[in-house]
């Protein structure tokens, strides 16, 4: 049992992030766990569709027009949460920033 707890610290210090190329990386790593959660869910319901069907039961409201419906909504979701995203991270003006402008503005640097 101690070597399992051994190894636990090991992985936790190795994914520690140590500069900014392990930062950047840890990004990409993070990126790529969505996209991989996002394909494991798309394939879930891909097979599961064509079982239903085979079993009959597939539910009666789900038809071509209504997924089309949803495929229409669900962009429209994702082009907003993109939008709100970038703008958040974007738009620096939280009360560290304004501390931050306060400092710069006192050493005429902006």
């Amino acid at each position: 049992m101690g070597g399992i707890k051994k190894q636990n610290e090991n992985i936790k210090q190795d994914i520690k992030v140590k500069g900014a190329a392990d930062q950047q990386l840890k990004k990409q790593v993070d990126q790529e766990a969505v996209m991989d959660l996002i394909r494991q869910l798309v394939a879930i319901v891909s097979a599961l569709l064509p079982f239903l069907a085979a079993v009959s039961l597939l539910p009666e409201w789900l038809t071509e027009d209504n997924l089309n419906q949803f495929l229409i909504i669900a962009g429209l979701v994702v082009g907003f949460l993109f939008n709100v995203y970038s703008i958040y991270k974007n738009h620096y003006s939280g009360p560290r920033a304004r501390l931050q402008k306060l400092l710069l503005k006192r050493k005429g640097l902006k």
